[in-house]
């Protein structure tokens, strides 16, 4: 698809008040770490191209995310959220 295909007319328009309600999120500071990965590892996310560390930083935030709900976490969610967190967990742990 060109650019010039992209139908933007359900975009509302966006005006200088708009950016007054807008707020900045930073990212979180990331710490340095020296850690060993297996090579094949290293190299399918390079293979993946720029923001490799990023995307392995990624998936090891998912893989917290999924393992630090305890049952009383998991009751407060909605079932969809729920269902998919604990199918996550169970399919890691096969």
């Amino acid at each position: 698809m060109k650019d010039e295909d992209i139908d933007f007319s359900d975009i509302p328009p966006v005006d200088r008040s708009a950016f007054k309600k807008m707020v900045i999120r930073m990212p979180e500071k990331k710490s340095a770490l020296s850690i060993r990965l297996d090579p094949s590892i290293i190299a399918w996310f390079r293979k993946q191209g720029r923001g490799y560390q990023t995307r392995i930083n990624a998936v090891l935030r998912s893989y917290v995310e999924v393992h630090s709900f305890t049952r009383k976490d998991r009751r407060s969610l909605p079932n969809h959220t729920t269902e998919s967190i604990v199918a996550k967990r169970d399919k890691l742990s096969r």
